[in-house]
């Protein structure tokens, strides 16, 4: 038999069932109550569905033109989304333009004001030890220092010319 039970029962149930078939399915049916299970809901399918409207006729005009209408609305969002894409990517482009000039510019004035501090707040430490010592300062003083004598100088002078002395020494400007 080359039709399922399926088929066999939807012929059965319509009343254009044949001969052979509705033997074939009686005996189905008293095979096992597992079967009868079956047929019972194919049955109350087949009733539920036998209340709906056979015919059917579809407005093809009407349906073709709402699917187009729908795929033009479907075009248009996907263009605005484009655009704001573009919009979007357009202005942090621009805005990246900007801040990044400004943020190198920045980085290398810090950087070379951080060196220059750095070379004018580097100190040098003289200590004359046992003896007496002569020693000359960045700026030309020459500083006579006395015998246990610590002269603390910065490498470069800037505005004010400071030191730190712990004993004895002789200044000549």
């Amino acid at each position: 038999m080359s039709r399922d039970i399926y088929h066999i029962a939807s012929d059965y149930l319509s009343g254009r069932i044949n001969d052979q078939d509705r033997q074939y399915f009686l005996q189905w049916m008293e095979e096992s109550p597992e079967n009868r299970k079956i047929f019972a809901e194919l049955e109350r399918v087949w009733k539920i569905t036998g209340s709906l409207p056979q015919a059917l006729e579809p407005d093809v005009d009407a349906e073709w033109k709402r699917f187009t209408a729908m795929r033009e609305k479907e075009a248009r969002t996907i263009q605005m989304d484009q655009k704001t894409t573009r919009s979007v990517y357009y202005y942090a482009m621009r805005a990246a333009a900007v801040i990044i000039p400004v943020l190198l510019l920045l980085s290398i004035t810090f950087f070379f004001s951080k060196k220059n501090q750095t070379l004018q707040h580097t100190f040098l430490t003289v200590n004359s030890g046992n003896s007496t010592l002569i020693q000359q300062l960045p700026d030309g003083t020459e500083v006579s220092l006395n015998k246990n004598t610590t002269l603390t100088y910065p490498k470069k002078f800037g505005k004010e010319r400071i030191v730190k002395l712990s004993g004895e020494a002789f200044f000549k400007v």
